[in-house]
């Protein structure tokens, strides 16, 4: 009966820790981008936007090379409150050549996290969810 006792009082503390960590760590918000060059010169950096009607938060990344993939992860966590969508935004030098909206976000929760984006010489094409 005691062992029966102590396993219960175990439970009903470890239970709703391991619960609120479980919430916590789920409600980040972490987004990965996949950007691949596929154009003839470098990017000199890529400008990805979250944009809400009174807000916007942009983050930069930087030098991509021809033909080269590279990944950016970016913790959006608490950014956005409503509903909004993206922007990007292609740099060479500091001359912008592509801009381009996609997806969307709704009560400040992105609905996907992971984007692959290739940057061709006529369009930026991208796939949701595709890794």
């Amino acid at each position: 009966m005691k062992r029966k006792n102590i396993i219960i009082f175990v439970l009903a503390i470890l239970l709703p820790i391991f619960l609120i960590i479980a919430y916590l760590w789920q409600s980040r918000q972490i987004l990965t981008f996949y950007v691949k060059n596929n154009l003839s010169a470098n990017i000199s950096s890529v400008k990805i936007s979250l944009l809400e009607e009174d807000n916007q938060v942009s983050k930069y990344f930087y030098s991509i090379s021809p033909q080269e993939e590279k990944t950016f992860i970016w913790n959006v966590t608490n950014k956005v409150k409503s509903d909004g969508g993206y922007l990007i935004e292609v740099f060479q030098e500091d001359d912008l050549v592509f801009s381009k909206n996609f997806g969307y976000f709704t009560n400040g929760g992105h609905l996907d996290k992971n984007y692959y984006i290739e940057i061709n010489n006529d369009k930026i094409e991208i796939e949701i969810n595709k890794k």
